[in-house]
């Protein structure tokens, strides 16, 4: 939900492809990142969300198969942890005004505006407007 009030993310898919690879042990792979954000200037970033503490060591070879992949296609990479608690919940709120049922103009992106100061990612790791 946060790259919904990026004004920089144009465009957004869920789970847009699966990456195969074989591993050190010759054991097949395969991975599917969780976001894919097509960016204003025909940028793009690849975003796979896990909290750090559930990062297996296996979790953890496929994001960097993932990071080697999105590198050699001249995209970003990000894996984040855990939003912020109190952000994710303003974010889930501002969300349900989204759609045109609510007859509220802009008022939705404006109040969403607080978290154009700062990218998602930065929001996602808590630095963002408080």
């Amino acid at each position: 939900m946060l790259l919904d009030f990026d004004p920089e993310t144009v465009a957004i898919a869920v789970q847009p492809f699966w990456l195969s690879w074989t591993d050190a042990r010759g054991e097949r792979r395969r991975h599917a990142p969780d976001l894919f954000a097509r960016r204003a200037g025909d940028t793009a970033v690849v975003i796979d969300v896990r909290p750090d503490d559930r990062i297996e060591p296996r979790d953890a070879e496929a994001f960097a198969a993932a990071e080697t992949a999105c590198r050699l296609a001249g995209w970003r990479f990000l894996r984040l942890g855990v939003p912020d608690p109190v952000l994710t919940a303003n974010v889930t709120w501002l969300s349900r005004y989204r759609h045109p049922r609510f007859g509220m103009g802009g008022c939705g992106r404006q109040a969403g505006g607080c978290l154009h100061r700062t990218g998602p990612a930065d929001a996602w790791r808590g630095r963002g407007p408080r």
